[in-house]
């Protein structure tokens, strides 16, 4: 697809397909927590995997969802929920990033 997708975002658009190869794409909204988890190849070699762990709400406003309908390419569930994530973690050579762990950027309001 030319759209990103919700795990993953923009990374997961054309070009981030072509840099991370997906092997594996998990998105998981619990009780206090909403986390995504991409595991990839890098240049279709190094197996790394990205982690976004973030707080979830429910009572979006108007203004907001209506932000959400005109960058969605698909229509709103009533089950649609806003999450502030966290910076990313990504790991590099393995899934235990024992070689490379880095946080990348800041979270919201940081």
């Amino acid at each position: 697809s030319k759209g990103s997708n919700a795990a993953g975002g923009k990374y997961r658009g054309r070009i981030g397909r072509a840099l991370f190869r997906t092997d594996a794409l998990f998105q998981h909204v619990l009780d206090d927590v909403a986390v995504n988890v991409v595991q990839f190849r890098l240049l279709g070699l190094v197996p790394g995997q990205a982690i976004l762990r973030g707080a979830w709400r429910r009572d979006l406003d108007q203004p907001e969802l209506a932000s959400l309908r005109r960058n969605s390419s698909r229509p709103l569930s009533p089950n649609t929920i806003a999450v502030a994530f966290e910076a990313p973690r990504v790991s590099l050579f393995g899934r235990e990033g024992r070689f490379v762990n880095l946080q990348l950027g800041r979270g919201p309001g940081r």
